[in-house]
C-alpha cells in the first residue's frame, strides 16, 4: 500500500519501533526516580513506626523479632514432629525386619555379649516371615561372701564368657 507518497506498513512499523524505544527511554530514565521514591516511601513507613512503637534500636527489635522466629519455628517442629517420628519408627523397624532375615533370620551381634540372639530354629526363616528376635537369657550364680566389687565384676565375666563358650559349642554363635 502506497498512500500520500509512502509505504504505510512499513510507516507505521517504523512508528511503533519509536514508540517502544520511547517507552524504553523513560523508563530506564526515571529509574533513579523510581528508586528514590521507593526509599523515601520505606523510610517514612520505618519512620512511624518507631515514632508509634517507642522504638529507639532497631536492633533490639529485630532481635526481638529473630526470638519470635525461633519461639515460632520450635513451636511448629515441636506440634509437627509426631510424624517424622512415626516414619522413623517404622523405618527403623523394617530396617530390623530386613537384617533379620538378610542375616539368615540370626540378629546381626553387637560388642556385647548381651546382645540378642535368635534361636538356630529360625535359620529356616523366609523373606515373607522373619523370625522373631529372641533375648539370650543368663543365669548367673555369685557367692560374694566378704568379696569386694572388683572380685564380683571378674566372678560374672568369667560366668558370661562360659555361657558363651558353650553357646559356640552348639552352634548358636554369631561367627
Amino acid at each position: 500500500m502506497n498512500w500520500l507518497g509512502f509505504d504505510v506498513p512499513a510507516r507505521l512499523s517504523q512508528i511503533g519501533g519509536y514508540m517502544i524505544q520511547g517507552l524504553i527511554n523513560g523508563v530506564t530514565g526515571m529509574l533513579g526516580a523510581l528508586k528514590s521514591t521507593i526509599v523515601n516511601a520505606a523510610s517514612s513507613v520505618a519512620n512511624w513506626f518507631k515514632e508509634k512503637l517507642g522504638i529507639h534500636s532497631p536492633s533490639r527489635v529485630f532481635a526481638g523479632l529473630g526470638g519470635f522466629v525461633m519461639a515460632g519455628l520450635d513451636q511448629g517442629l515441636a506440634a509437627n514432629a509426631s510424624g517424622p517420628l512415626a516414619r522413623i519408627t517404622d523405618l527403623s523397624g523394617q530396617m530390623t525386619r530386613a537384617l533379620a532375615v538378610g542375616a539368615g533370620g540370626v540378629a546381626i551381634a553387637t560388642a556385647s555379649p548381651l546382645a540378642a540372639q535368635v534361636p538356630a530354629s529360625a535359620l529356616e526363616a523366609t523373606a515373607a516371615a522373619p523370625a522373631p528376635i529372641q533375648q539370650a537369657t543368663y543365669n548367673i550364680t555369685i557367692n560374694a561372701s566378704g568379696g569386694n566389687a572388683q572380685d564380683i565384676a571378674e566372678q560374672v565375666r568369667e560366668a558370661i564368657e562360659q555361657i558363651e563358650r558353650e553357646r559356640r559349642g552348639r552352634g548358636f554363635a554369631d561367627e
